[in-house]
């Protein structure tokens, strides 16, 4: 059984039955670099952020709750995640659960230590965004020059290790010119590359301006279409210099995701609630911040539960109550473009305040993507 296969299984279960089996924990929202576009951003060194953290020994304990819950598949997030001093000690206290685990990270901080650490008990793969593809590019994105050089060199260690590498990049207006050549740098290292086409209005932090960096909407759908064409050009060239083949451009998105959509016969999806999330928000997924709020995913904050003073379990089955409570947005019920755009509740109420009117963003963006992809 492929991988792929296996976690669509394990999802579609827990959708049917209305248990965890999926989630993201997010370890600090503190980052030692300043991405404009970031929706969540501490700064590194800021003594109050790091006393409102929950420590190590409360993180262990939120797995073994998770862990006793049915969860399997856990997401460690930031912020950046190895920010914290605490890190492997947290990480391996999560292998020895059982948890099959995935690490995002900028990887600017990871030493020879940590990588070696990482290759002995690894994790299932490590995702890493790429910014640009210069050093000028990552100075005007991430404030720090210095990490491209950082990351790449780490991307090659990291891989020499032995660890499964995913590279992806957030498309914004500092970048959408280098979409060609980051591409080029990750098949160089035998790597694909994803697309992260939706950057979100800050949840939390300062300094930071993601509405002011992302492309408009119509821009975004051209860019996606030319990002697909060039991918396949390039993964032609590559291949026909022996490297081993890379998958298509995937957007690394749940707008286009159709993950919850598959005919698997050991889960009858007929069974699943239904609620205004078509995703798995709030019903087999969840995320807990850095502070202990559980959310039913990172960007819907005004939906929590205080997970770590009432426990796991219980948190999610009042996150789960909360969003069973969230309308549907009648207006996109009922569009001709309802089934290609998968209205998410969370970033209408991102977008509009309210969870019952269209989001003019993507509303632009559906319908630019359609009408270019009819005259193809």
């Amino acid at each position: 059984m492929k991988y792929a296969t296996f976690y669509k299984d394990i999802i579609e279960n827990g959708l049917v039955l209305g248990k965890p089996v999926s989630g993201f924990f997010e370890l600090t929202s503190r980052c030692n670099l300043r991405c404009k576009m970031c929706y969540i951003c501490g700064i590194e060194d800021h003594g109050s952020l790091i006393e409102r953290e929950l420590t190590a020994a409360q993180w262990i304990k939120m797995g073994e709750q998770a862990r006793d819950a049915g969860v399997l598949f856990l997401t460690l997030t930031g912020g950046e995640i190895f920010m914290r001093k605490d890190f492997l000690q947290i990480y391996e206290a999560f292998t020895q659960m059982g948890f099959i685990i995935t690490l995002f990270t900028n990887a600017t901080l990871l030493t020879d230590t940590i990588i070696k650490r990482l290759a002995e008990i690894p994790p299932l793969r490590i995702s890493i965004t790429l910014y640009g593809a210069s050093a000028s590019t990552y100075g005007k994105i991430t404030e720090h020059p210095e990490a491209y050089e950082k990351t790449v060199t780490n991307i090659k260690k990291i891989k020499a290790a032995g660890i499964d590498v995913h590279l992806k990049t957030t498309v914004i207006k500092y970048n959408s010119n280098e979409f060609d050549k980051m591409a080029r740098i990750a098949r160089s290292m035998g790597l694909g590359l994803s697309l992260v086409n939706y950057v979100a209005p800050r949840r939390e932090g300062t300094g930071t301006d993601p509405l002011g960096t992302r492309l408009d909407p119509i821009e975004l759908a051209h860019y996606e279409v030319d990002a697909n064409s060039s991918y396949k050009l390039l993964n032609a060239e590559f291949e026909s210099n022996g490297v081993a083949a890379a998958k298509d451009l995937e957007l690394d998105d749940v707008m286009l995701d159709e993950n919850f959509k598959s005919e698997i016969p050991r889960a009858d999806l007929s069974l699943v609630e239904k609620t205004a999330f078509s995703c798995a928000a709030g019903k087999c997924t969840f995320w807990v911040t850095w502070d202990g709020k559980m959310l039913p995913c990172g960007l819907l904050g005004e939906i929590h539960s205080d997970a770590l003073n009432i426990g796991f379990e219980e948190a999610f089955i009042d996150i789960k109550n909360k969003c069973r409570e969230v309308p549907s947005c009648q207006t996109c019920e009922s569009c001709s473009y309802h089934s290609s755009c998968q209205v998410c509740p969370a970033r209408l109420k991102l977008e509009t305040g309210s969870y019952t009117k269209p989001a003019e963003y993507f509303c632009k963006y559906i319908r630019a993507r359609d009408a270019i992809r009819t005259s193809l």
